[in-house]
Order: C-alpha cells, then sequence, then structure tokens
C-alpha cells in the first residue's frame, strides 16, 4: 500500500490535456475494446466520448474542478469534483490502470471525506451499477439511494458513515 500523506493534488491545466485524455482512453478503452472494434475504428470513439464527457462537466456543473492526481511526483489519476455548500459531487475519479489496487484511489476519497466531515458537508457520486468501485465506495460508508439504470447515486453522511480499517483491491 502507498503512503497516502504522498498523493497530492494540483489543479488541472491546458497541458494536462493529453495526459487526461490518454488516461480516459485508457479507463474507458477496455470497456469499449472488449466490444470487439478494431483500433482504428476505436481511437475516434475514445476521442469523441472524452470530448463530450469534458463539455457535458463544465457545462452541466460550471463550478467544477479538475484536477490531477500525483503520487511521487507524476500524475496517476483525476479527480473531477463540484463543491457547493451542501455537498461535495465527486463527477469522475480515475487511476491509470497500472497504479490501481495500491491504496491511492481509497487514499483521495479519505482525504475528500475528511475534508466534507470538517466542513459538514455531504459526499456523493454516481458510478455503473457494475463498477467493481461500489465495493470500496460502500466500505469507506457510502450508500446507495437511487437507482437510475445503468447507474447508481451514492452518498456518504459524514459521522453517520462508518469507516471500516483496510480496504482489498476495489480501485
Amino acid at each position: 500500500m502507498i503512503d497516502a500523506a504522498v498523493v497530492a493534488f494540483r489543479d488541472s491545466t491546458d497541458t494536462d490535456r493529453d495526459y487526461m485524455h490518454g488516461l480516459f482512453a485508457a479507463l474507458r478503452g477496455r470497456d469499449w475494446g472488449a466490444s470487439g472494434l478494431e483500433r482504428s475504428a476505436l481511437e475516434p470513439l475514445l476521442a469523441m466520448q472524452f470530448g463530450a464527457q469534458e463539455s457535458g462537466y463544465k457545462t452541466q456543473f460550471p463550478d467544477s474542478q479538475c484536477q490531477v492526481i500525483v503520487y511521487e511526483g507524476r500524475p496517476v489519476g483525476r479527480l473531477w469534483l463540484c463543491r457547493s455548500p451542501r455537498e461535495i459531487r465527486i463527477l469522475d475519479i480515475g487511476i491509470e490502470p497500472c497504479m490501481q489496487c495500491h491504496g491511492i484511489g481509497s487514499s483521495v476519497l479519505r482525504t475528500l471525506l475528511s475534508e466534507a466531515q470538517a466542513a459538514g458537508l455531504r459526499v456523493t457520486l454516481s458510478v455503473a451499477g457494475d463498477n467493481a468501485a461500489q465495493r470500496l465506495y460502500r466500505r469507506l460508508g457510502f450508500e446507495a439511494i437511487a437507482a437510475h439504470p445503468p447507474y447508481v447515486e451514492m452518498q456518504w453522511h459524514g459521522a453517520s458513515a462508518s469507516h471500516p480499517p483496510k480496504e482489498i483491491c476495489d480501485e
């Protein structure tokens, strides 16, 4: 497991766009690649989906913030958040496939939960119903509050949420 103290965040800039696109392609490409599409058809589709997601977040959540997750001085993921007076909304969290299962996602989430706890905020997110990350979210105290297939809406409520000790790899 990683040392949570060395996981950091920085605001994403235009110079991070290629990294963010590559991360998106690495994470979403696994799913789309399983569909049998050839690489020549898959790459433009992923580029279009990346642009649509970015545009959608900026339109639907104009005050949102995209951050780069940094571990040992190098980018290892992204975190897209929307903070409001009532909640912290996790729009997207993604860790490079080669860096998953090392506790980085857990560290990121615990940092957010600590921030929310201190401010008396809830944390919300939407996750695909078949995404294994749901197990991690549940272990950290998130509860399913609604189903909008294919997604599940989850929420964390500070003091009422439990914080079990260690996680197994689900991030």
